[in-house]
């Protein structure tokens, strides 16, 4: 994403549980005078200011296991980070909600894994009893706490979960904080139905592939949007059933006619701003929009289509572990490759915010770590 096209305001995605938890760290133990890699951000100078540094390698307490990460990836509140468009930052810091690795310790009381397990980690925690809202203790991986961009991490038991057996860890690390939003979106919240129309808008981010994957995955039929030709390709590629570029003119009139007329029972959106007013035109009577963030902004919202069509428009933010489990569970059974813009290796982590800087990347970026 080019600096141009900072947000003026967050995605609700990201800083309603960083501002409520930033002061709330709860680090794990430390080990005594070992050392590990770790991606650090230590400044707000943007991509220009990542860099691989030595870090207190963490030793699991009661109830937590340590896994030696694999693989992480990248998402746009790491970049948000290191441009400081976050509230409460504390620097030096590690980011990263995404990863995946081997089981390589466990501490007092922890019972279902052990030595070499291969797993993924829930991004959170703390997101409480209820599955509609998370808990006032809801917190994302990485800053304050260490997150993933390093060699080894922390993490209580519950969020550890199996990798699907297809997957290397590669592309297991792709999957956890867009996945998850993707998954709340399409299915906990979206209720997407086979055969009906989904509207993927902004094709080419980690969570809209995810989108396009999982409504495929679930018999939906998939219309995507960008302003890149490059990205709607992908998206064919990815099984989209129709594309349509957003910079020619009326773009919901395109939409529309791709789907006889009717338009769209469910749009997932995340752009906001006035391109919200194309997204509500596109949608067909009784429709459903689920918005997971607003990158260009508050909505302009034409009520009256929103009265007359019945649109229901609901927000969501991550989701609970039970949706991540589920999420698992629905890319190992339809055997669900997450797409992977390109991999890094630990050293080159900085060049990967760089291409979210510039919004380049299709599907997720990652960072071989070992």
């Amino acid at each position: 994403m080019c600096r141009s096209r900072l947000p003026r305001s967050l995605p609700r995605c990201s800083c309603a549980s960083c501002d409520a938890a930033a002061s709330r760290s709860v680090a794990a133990p430390l080990a005594n005078n070992r050392a590990m890699r770790a991606v650090v951000i230590s400044d707000k100078s943007g991509p220009a200011g990542v860099t691989v540094k030595e870090w207190p390698d963490p030793q699991p307490g009661p109830g937590q296991v340590s896994i030696r990460l694999r693989a992480a990836a990248l998402n746009r509140r790491d970049y948000f980070i290191t441009v400081g468009l976050y509230p409460k930052i504390q620097f030096p810091c590690v980011v990263g909600s995404d990863g995946a690795g081997e089981v390589d310790g466990v501490g007092s009381g922890v019972t279902r894994w052990k030595q070499g397990d291969r797993v993924v980690i829930l991004p959170e925690t703390g997101w409480g009893e209820r599955e509609d809202f998370p808990g006032g203790g809801f917190r994302i991986l990485g800053m304050p706490d260490q997150g993933t961009l390093a060699e080894r991490i922390v993490v209580p038991e519950e969020c550890v979960f199996s990798m699907p057996a297809h997957l290397d860890f590669e592309q297991a690390a792709a999957l956890p904080l867009a996945g998850l939003t993707a998954y709340r979106s399409v299915v906990s919240k979206g209720r997407l139905e086979p055969g009906e129309w989904l509207l993927a808008t902004g094709i080419g981010g980690g969570v809209q592939t995810y989108v396009l994957e999982f409504a495929k995955a679930l018999g939906a039929k998939v219309v995507a949007t960008s302003r890149s030709d490059e990205k709607l390709e992908h998206a064919k590629r990815l099984g989209a059933d129709a594309v349509v570029n957003i910079s020619r003119g009326d773009w919901s009139k395109a939409v529309r006619e791709v789907t006889g007329g009717a338009g769209v029972s469910l749009a997932v959106d995340s752009v906001g701003g006035e391109t919200f007013a194309e997204v509500v035109k596109a949608m067909g009577n009784t429709g459903r929009i689920v918005a997971y963030g607003a990158t260009l902004g508050n909505w302009t919202v034409p009520a009256a289509l929103v009265f007359f069509r019945q649109i229901r428009i609901e927000g969501t933010t991550m989701g609970s572990p039970r949706d991540f489990a589920q999420m698992l569970a629905l890319v190992e059974r339809a055997k669900i490759v997450p797409a992977v813009d390109r991999v890094l290796p630990l050293e080159s982590a900085g060049e990967g915010f760089a291409l979210l800087e510039r919004s380049e990347q299709f599907g997720k970026v990652v960072v071989r770590i070992a």
